[in-house]
């Protein structure tokens, strides 16, 4: 009787013991087991509907709602010509564009316009960290980029025109100046104050001090390099392409339709100062106005 007691409390106690005594071993091998890479870990939970998707500290490859691109930039549209009489009244005739522009020749742009130079000009640089060498006559000025443009928009655009044409003709000169940089013209400037030359350069207004704060650093590019954004006053409902009127072929200088319909006046190639008006005019933004001139390039 007492030695079936005894096996009795001795079979108790191994069923007791021995699940535990398993237990501890398999607990052991699966820590050792992670460690080498022979059991996988536990699969990820299932995230909710309304969740991102997106694991913990995942970073996403989309940019995140509201974003925008730096140099993103809203599309134009065709606009019906205006007649000639709503044109020539709209602006008296104290208030002329300049004619500087009528200044570029085959010479000066070739057929690879566009195509090289510096990279470096094609980099957005705020205008007061750039110093140009201007002209001005016999002696060589040294001025901030800012100063010698809010010069330029104020002697080649009426500061009566919409505040969006200032400022595409406060970026076309900025590219001009750019270009200039990188094709020279005069020997120790980078540009000057003959209007027969480079641009007209005049007193500032509060217009086109403005239009230039306004497009800061901005310029076109095309082909890795500033573009040669020529523009000129008014045309007859079409603007000319640079090899109809130079012989020599440049992508964003290839003619569009303009929004004025005047006497041609200027060589017609790039942008027509009253077109730009009639765009602003209508609604459309600066870059609007520069995509359309200059199609291809793209404003930085």
């Amino acid at each position: 009787m007492r030695r079936l007691l005894i096996m009795w409390m001795l079979a108790l106690t191994a069923a007791a013991v021995i699940p535990l005594l398993l237990a501890g071993a398999w607990e052991s091998r699966a820590e050792a087991a992670f460690g080498t890479g022979e059991v996988s870990a536990a699969p990820p939970v299932a995230r909710d509907a309304e969740d991102s998707g997106e694991p913990d500290g995942a970073v996403s490859s989309e940019p995140p709602p509201g974003a925008v691109e730096l140099n993103a930039a809203g599309g134009s549209s065709v606009r019906a010509p205006v007649g000639a009489e709503g044109a020539d009244s709209a602006v008296q005739k104290a208030d002329e564009p300049s004619r500087g522009e009528e200044t570029f020749a085959e010479t000066e742009i070739g057929a690879s316009a566009g195509q090289s130079g510096p990279e470096a000009a094609a980099q957005r640089v705020p205008d007061l960290e750039t110093v140009v060498r201007v002209l001005d006559g016999d002696s060589t000025r040294l001025m901030p980029l800012a100063d010698y443009l809010e010069g330029v928009v104020a002697a080649e655009m009426p500061p009566s025109f919409p505040e969006a044409a200032l400022e595409a003709q406060a970026v076309a000169a900025r590219s001009l100046v750019y270009y200039r940089m990188a094709h020279p013209k005069h020997s120790g400037a980078d540009v000057c104050t003959d209007p027969g030359c480079c641009m007209a350069f005049g007193e500032t207004t509060d217009e086109s001090r403005a239009a230039v704060a306004e497009t800061d650093g901005s310029i076109l590019v095309y082909g890795g390099e500033a573009a040669m954004a020529a523009f000129f006053s008014s045309s007859d409902g079409r603007t000319r392409s640079a090899e109809e009127v130079w012989g020599a072929a440049v992508p964003y200088l290839s003619g569009v339709t303009s929004g004025e319909n005047m006497t041609q006046n200027g060589h017609g190639v790039g942008m027509s100062q009253y077109g730009a008006r009639e765009m602003a005019l209508g609604g459309a933004d600066w870059r609007e106005i520069l995509e359309w001139y200059y199609p291809g390039a793209e404003v930085t």
